[in-house]
């Protein structure tokens, strides 16, 4: 069984998902989000835990603990609302059948180029980012709260990026400069500001 931290109504309620989307095409991407860059913030060992208290939750009714709800309820679930849309954009229109990949079209809508799919997919990129930021964020904050989070091992599988979520594509290069400029100290690479 997947442990899936939202709900297909979750899904549609928060994202321009129309009602009549079939949940067997959401449902994949729900879990990939939550594999991929929920586990990857919170690390294997903290990512099992949210699973496991969901599962006692769905299964046996179980209260969550307030420190996990509030870190699932405010901070992840919001995160895989925007990354699972993201993630299912494409899918939306364009399915893959026995008789190749076919776009979906409609009598009453016009379909969209690929530039701007890729627009709208930036656009909600961006907000998946900014929720997972905030994640982080939270978790650097208040770690003491979450012992899973802190007491990583090799052994408990991916550890917690506690990095940036942002990417931008921009590489810049750690070189020294100092060739390129005549004002710069020759050990460092430090510019150095006249005094006068």
């Amino acid at each position: 069984m997947s442990t899936l931290f939202i709900t297909e109504d979750k899904l549609k309620s928060f994202t321009a998902i129309d009602e009549n989307v079939d949940p067997t095409v959401l449902y994949p991407y729900i879990l990939q989000s939550q594999d991929l860059y929920v586990q990857q913030t919170l690390g294997t060992k903290l990512y099992d835990k949210i699973k496991e208290l969901v599962d006692d939750k769905v299964i046996n009714g179980t209260t969550i603990p307030a420190d996990y709800k509030k870190l699932l309820e405010d901070y992840i679930v919001p995160m895989v609302i925007h990354y699972s849309y993201w993630l299912s954009m494409p899918h939306l229109k364009w399915k893959t059948t026995n008789k190749g990949i076919l776009a979906g079209t409609s009598e009453v809508g016009e379909s969209i180029s690929l530039d701007e799919l890729q627009y709208l997919r930036n656009s909600i990129k961006d907000t998946a980012q900014f929720y997972n930021e905030r994640l982080r964020d939270y978790l650097k904050a208040y770690q003491e709260l979450y012992v899973e989070y802190q007491s990583y091992t090799q052994k408990d599988g991916m550890a917690p990026d506690r990095g940036t979520s942002y990417y931008t594509g921009l590489v810049v290069p750690s070189r020294n400069y100092t060739k390129y400029c005549n004002d710069c100290d020759d050990s460092e690479g430090r510019i150095n500001i006249p005094l006068n």
